[in-house]
Formats: structure tokens, C-alpha cells, sequence
């Protein structure tokens, strides 16, 4: 009786193990394994190519010393096929990564930011006159960061400069497709009916990526803000392929095979006064979309968008933020959805509703909700950044980019 009561017991124990294994590898272990290889609402990611490696970036920031604890010495990825659509803002994010890209580290690697001598971290006005923040003309801040002024067009005499000067530095890996208004055109228009498409293309590491500008729905006048290319799909499939003659005559593609050198692309690539009659325009996202960005070749694996600081209203409606998701996945690229940045002035992470939603609906998001905690001296303007900021974009990107491919 004693040993039928033991065995029945040792039975017992051994059926609570088993029980207790399984809960353990169903409640425990599965959604870990979930949540590490799927994206935000559910959806596989794939481990192929090179980006897999993923970088460090915090979670649930908090305070400023989680960004600047980030460790920006990260290897160069390869095989990135990349898209970037916005305003502004997104044309400097673009710029730091293409920088990081071709060179290797970012523009600004040292911590903290060097600041002018008459800014006071402490202060909350530092921006409040144009006396305050003057980086390119303080001797400290051109010694220890000499290419700052890639991410502040305002840093040059005119925008053209700018562009020339990125175009030139890149060389001879990116090419700009670009309309700059008149001033009578920019008085009459607001500014905004310009664009400046740029094209970064890397044959060595296979790395592409895409900056198209995209300012949002109309301005203070109400004119609709249309994407608009001066460079045809047959223009931009033929760099892809073949690169750009660049300054010295080479192209990045015929460096290494002198077999395509005549077949270098001649393009266009000084911003132009008048768009020609050729020019692509749009004011609609989804056929941006599928008759556009989707017939790219390569074509693009990743699409990142943003509602960006312009007005945008007819954005917030489900309807057409649904259509812009849904028009991304059938073209067989990962949706990312970059929430808006935050003002010098704001005091929250708070993030739109419809942005939430999106968010939601979204492969992935990269939450920079965090730049309220972004001190006033590392804004250019009231809008704009001044790195190590746009670098922790990326790393974010870059994280998200890992885990996705």
C-alpha cells in the first residue's frame, strides 16, 4: 500500500512538471520569441541580408541622458533599400544617414555638442533672438564639427549652396533632382512649391537610399503641395543602374566596370528656376505610390513617411492613411511611419490621435515623440535640430532596419 502511494505521488509530481514546462514555453518563452521576431502590429520579419545586427537604441525614453548614452560607433550596414518621403525635417535626417553611410560615422561624433559661448544650457531662450545660436560662425564649433553646417541650409548663402555642397561631398555616390521658385515665385506660393529629390547610390556596400519631399496639403494660402520629379522613371532607373557621371568624370557604378562607362546617366542635377514640361506631378499618395516609387528598379524593400510639420489635414483621415498602408504593402515594401517631431516650445511626449492610429497600422514606427526632451541648444531653429540629434534618428532607424531584414 506504502508503495502504490509513493508511486502515485512520484506521478503526480511528474505530470505538475510537465504541466508547469508546458505553461512555461506557451506563456513565457512564445510571446518573448514574438515580440523579438515580428513587427509592431504582427507581422513576420525576415532574416536575410545584412542588416540583422541590431544597434543599441533606449526604450521608453525618459530623460536626455538615455540618447546621449547611445553608443553611435555602429557598422555600416549593406544591402539597404531605402525610401524616405517628408518635409524638411526628413531631408536632414536623410542627409546624416547618407553621411553616416559613405563615411562611416556621423556628423557629429563627439559629446556634448560644443556650443557657442554665449549659450547658456540652463536658459529656456536661447532661441529667442538670432544672436543666440550662431554654431557657424564660433571657431570651436567648425574645428570640432566641420560638417554641421550639411544639416542647416540657413548656414549658407542660399539653398543652391547647400545642395551643391551636399551633392559635392557625397560625390560621387548621390545626385539631386531639385526646383528652387524664384522670389517672386516663393512670395507668390509661400515658399513651398519647391522640391528637392535626392538620390544616394553606393554600389560597393549595395546601399540605396531615397529622399522624396513631401511638404504636406497646402499652405497658408491654400495651394495644394504636390510631389513633383523633374527626373522621369526611366531617368532614375538608369542611375540606380549605372551611377552618375561625377565631378572627376567617373561614375560609382563604372569604377568597376569599364564596360558601362558609356552608359553613365546625364542628368539634370542643379536645382533648376523653371520645371520643364516633362516634370512628374501628383498631389495623390497612393498612385505616388504604385506609379511611381513602385516601378523604382531595384525597387525599394522600405518606405518611411510622416505627416511632417505642414499642414496636412486631409491626413488625419482614416481613410486616407488606411490607403497609403495598404498601397506600400502591395507594393511589396515595409510601411515605417515617422511621428512628428516635437517643437522647441513643446513640454510633452504626447502624440497625436491619428498618429497613434497610424502607428498602429503601420509594419513599424519610429517613435521620436522623445525630442521634447530635446534641450534649445541643439535646435537650429524652432524646427529643426542640430546633430548628435538627427544621428539618433537613424540609430533608431537603423534598429528597426535590422530587425526587419
Amino acid at each position: 500500500m506504502a508503495n502504490a502511494t509513493i508511486y502515485a505521488v512520484f506521478i503526480a509530481l511528474c505530470v505538475y512538471a510537465i504541466g508547469m514546462m508546458c505553461y512555461y514555453q506557451i506563456a513565457v518563452l512564445e510571446p518573448f520569441r514574438q515580440s523579438s521576431s515580428t513587427t509592431m502590429h504582427g507581422a513576420p520579419s525576415t532574416t536575410s541580408g545584412s542588416m540583422r545586427q541590431r544597434m543599441v537604441f533606449p526604450e521608453n525614453i525618459t530623460i536626455l541622458g538615455q540618447l546621449e548614452n547611445i553608443d553611435l560607433h555602429v557598422p555600416v550596414p549593406k544591402n539597404l533599400n531605402l525610401i524616405i518621403v517628408g518635409d524638411s525635417v526628413s531631408r536632414y535626417q536623410y542627409t546624416s544617414l547618407v553621411y553616416f553611410l559613405k563615411f562611416g560615422k556621423w556628423i557629429n561624433m563627439k559629446h556634448p555638442l560644443p556650443m557657442p559661448t554665449n549659450v547658456d544650457i540652463d536658459s529656456n531662450t536661447t532661441n529667442s533672438n538670432n544672436n543666440d545660436i550662431k554654431m557657424y560662425s564660433q571657431p570651436i564649433a567648425k574645428e570640432a564639427v566641420p560638417h554641421m553646417s550639411l544639416i542647416w541650409k540657413n548656414a549658407f548663402g542660399s539653398k543652391d549652396d547647400w545642395s551643391n555642397y551636399l551633392t559635392t561631398l557625397m560625390d560621387p555616390l548621390e545626385a539631386v533632382d531639385c526646383f528652387a521658385p524664384s522670389v517672386v515665385q516663393w512670395d507668390k506660393r509661400f515658399g513651398v512649391d519647391g522640391f528637392e529629390n535626392r538620390y544616394f547610390r553606393d554600389p560597393t556596400r549595395n546601399n540605396s537610399v531615397t529622399f522624396l519631399s513631401k511638404n504636406g496639403d497646402h499652405n497658408n494660402y491654400k495651394i495644394p503641395l504636390t510631389f513633383k520629379s523633374t527626373w522621369s522613371l526611366d531617368d532614375i532607373n538608369k542611375y540606380n543602374r549605372n551611377g552618375l557621371v561625377s565631378t572627376n568624370g567617373t561614375s560609382a557604378s563604372a569604377k568597376n566596370n569599364s564596360s558601362s562607362a558609356n552608359n553613365n546617366t546625364q542628368l539634370q542635377t542643379k536645382c533648376v528656376s523653371q520645371l520643364p514640361d516633362k516634370t512628374y506631378i501628383t498631389s495623390n499618395w497612393t498612385e505616388f505610390i504604385h506609379e511611381f516609387v513602385a516601378k523604382f528598379e531595384p525597387k525599394p524593400n522600405a518606405f518611411m513617411f510622416n505627416q511632417g510639420l505642414w499642414p496636412h489635414d486631409q491626413f488625419q483621415e482614416p481613410a486616407v492613411y488606411e490607403q497609403i498602408i495598404k498601397a506600400i504593402s502591395d507594393a511589396g515594401m515595409i510601411s515605417i511611419y515617422k511621428t512628428t517631431t516635437k517643437h522647441v516650445t513643446a513640454e510633452s511626449a504626447e502624440i497625436q490621435l491619428y498618429e497613434q492610429k497610424i502607428c498602429e497600422l503601420v509594419d513599424y514606427c519610429l517613435d521620436l515623440s522623445w525630442t521634447w526632451l530635446v534641450p534649445d541648444y541643439l535646435y537650429a531653429d524652432r524646427a529643426h535640430f542640430f546633430e548628435p540629434v538627427y544621428s539618433w534618428f537613424n540609430i533608431g532607424l537603423l534598429n528597426i532596419l535590422s530587425s526587419a531584414f
